[in-house]
Parts: structure tokens; C-alpha cells; sequence
């Protein structure tokens, strides 16, 4: 009888996976298999319905939009969502929180972790606390926004650094300047270069999603107009990361300051293994919508009802 056929072999083996906890590979060993045969095995068990896999609980809403959202995205660079429970606090303190235990799991010593600015992440900085590990480094992705308290990338970063006792590569810049020459200028600073050559090593990003209303952090930092963001509009700009706009397949957007932003750039963010975007409230969808098609975000992490909106989005 062959293996696939000996259904009494293949109910020994889901007693040894299932219920005594053996591995696949202490399963190949006692029946003098391969492991790949075992997998294989294990799979014709659950196909033919000699083992049944349920949940004894309901699975949580969050767990549900997760899911769903990963499964509209995963071609688009998208590995992970997390959809922060509401607890009463506001909406971005929640999604903070969720954004502090998904750095607490996953931070690693070799990571360099860059940072940029939202008011969300600013409750990321004074959130969070380590884990088992810590970066090897913090590195700011943008300049500045010094008229905004707390949401200052700057501030965020200096704040993760001294609760993360590590080293901060600071950006001392605005986050706009007031022409190229002067941006040329400040990128032959001894420690600019030094932060934007540390911007190249970062593997793990930490950013903020702006949107192109009149609460956009562009505006309250006093860089950007409501008649600049009308601009954007017009250009068919959804939303922002690190201060550069795109569209909502997630095209740059190019404006009269795209080449006076200090910061790392979309195509080089691209370049960084893991890029955890966090926002809150469903009036941010077509800037997460725009990103998440533009490959720009792998993490996910956002409330409910931005959430609900987004695969509203999708499904329409």
C-alpha cells in the first residue's frame, strides 16, 4: 500500500503533529520519512477531513479587517497588518500602542530604524518601551517641524533614542529650505552627510501618512499653504509621506518644493526592507490607499474605521 493510501499511517502522524506536539522533522524520523513526505501528509489529512482545524473563540473584527486588507494588498509589498482595538483612549493613542507592541516584537539589534514625523508618532515616541531588543541605531528621515511640539521628527527621535539608549543620526534642518542652492549647501554639512548616509543603511522605517486636508502636519508646521495643498489636489495628489506627495496609484507627485525637501525619498524609502506607516481616522484612506498601491508601505498599522473605509475603498 502506498503512503498516500495508508490512511491508518496518515492518522498515526496527526496524532503525533496534533495532539503529542512532535515536530515534522521528529515525525519523519520515528516513521522513517522525509519531512517534506510528512508535510505533504499532513495537508492530504486536512483535505480529506480526517483532521479538522477550528478556532474555539470567534475571531476578533480586528483580526478579520487584518486579513482581508493583506489579502487585497500582498502583491503590492504589503507583509502585515495590525488594527489597533479601541480602548477609549483617541483614536491615535490607540494605534501608537498598537505601533509600540509591533516594535516591541520585532525590533532586532542589527536595524537601523528610521524615523519621520505625524502626530500618531509622536505618541509612538513617548509610548514605547523595549523589548528584548533595541536598533543598533536611530536614524531622522526628514527634517524638522519645528512649529508643531512633540510631532517634530526630530523630537521623535531623540525620544526613541534615550528610551532605546542608543544613537540618534540627527537631521538639524528644516524639513523644506528656501531654495536648492540652500539645500545643496546643507547636504555638504560633515553632519548631514553623516545622517544621509545613515538614511542608506536603515532597514526597518517608522513614518507617518499625511493627507492633503487643512489639518495635513505640512500646514500646521506652517511649510506648506492651503493654496499649496490645492496645488497637489490638482495634480491628483492623495497624500504624503515624509513631506513628498503622491497619487492614489501611488505616483510621485511633483511640486514647486520637491527638490527643497531635506529627507529621504520615495524611492529610496522603497529601499528599506520594512516600512511601518501608522494612521488613524477614515478621513486618511486615499493617502493609505495611494501608498499602499504604490508600494510604499509592508506594516500596516491603523484603527478600525480606517480600516473599514479602506476595504470600502477596495471593494468599490
Amino acid at each position: 500500500m502506498s503512503v498516500k493510501n495508508d490512511q491508518a499511517l496518515l492518522i498515526k502522524i496527526c496524532q503525533y503533529y496534533y495532539f503529542e506536539g512532535l515536530t515534522q522533522s521528529d515525525i519523519a524520523k520515528r516513521v522513517s520519512l522525509s519531512r517534506p513526505t510528512i508535510v505533504r501528509m499532513l495537508k492530504q489529512a486536512r483535505e480529506e477531513g480526517l483532521v479538522e482545524i477550528r478556532l474555539t473563540k470567534p475571531v476578533p473584527k480586528t483580526m478579520t479587517l487584518e486579513t482581508e486588507i493583506e489579502k487585497a494588498f500582498m502583491d503590492y509589498g504589503l507583509k502585515e497588518v495590525v488594527v489597533a482595538n479601541a480602548s477609549g483612549l483617541s483614536p491615535k493613542e490607540d494605534v501608537a500602542k498598537a505601533a509600540s507592541d509591533y516594535l516591541r516584537r520585532t525590533l532586532r539589534p542589527n536595524h537601523f530604524l528610521g524615523v519621520g514625523w505625524s502626530t500618531t508618532l509622536s505618541y509612538v515616541a513617548s509610548q514605547f518601551t523595549p523589548g528584548q531588543y533595541t536598533p543598533l541605531r536611530i536614524v531622522q528621515l526628514i527634517g524638522a517641524a519645528g512649529k508643531i511640539s512633540g510631532a517634530n521628527a526630530n523630537e521623535i527621535a531623540i525620544k526613541l533614542g534615550d528610551t532605546c539608549r542608543v544613537l540618534v543620526d540627527p537631521m538639524p534642518t528644516p524639513a523644506i529650505v528656501e531654495s536648492v542652492e540652500v539645500r545643496d549647501a546643507l547636504l555638504r554639512d560633515a553632519t548631514m552627510l553623516r545622517t544621509m548616509k545613515a538614511t542608506e543603511a536603515c532597514n526597518i522605517g517608522l513614518v507617518g501618512v499625511g493627507d492633503v486636508s487643512d489639518l495635513s502636519t505640512m500646514i500646521q508646521a506652517d511649510y506648506l499653504t492651503p493654496q499649496d495643498l490645492e496645488y497637489v489636489a490638482e495634480h491628483k495628489g492623495v497624500g504624503d509621506i515624509l513631506g513628498q506627495y503622491y497619487d492614489i496609484d501611488g505616483n510621485e507627485v511633483k511640486t514647486p518644493w520637491s527638490e527643497r525637501i531635506m529627507g529621504m525619498s520615495l524611492s529610496n524609502l522603497k529601499k528599506v526592507d520594512n516600512v511601518i506607516a501608522v494612521a488613524a481616522e477614515a478621513s486618511k484612506v486615499l493617502a493609505v490607499l495611494g501608498a499602499l498601491r504604490g508600494g510604499l508601505i509592508n506594516t500596516l498599522i491603523i484603527d478600525i474605521p480606517l480600516a473599514e473605509a479602506l476595504l470600502e475603498a477596495v471593494n468599490s
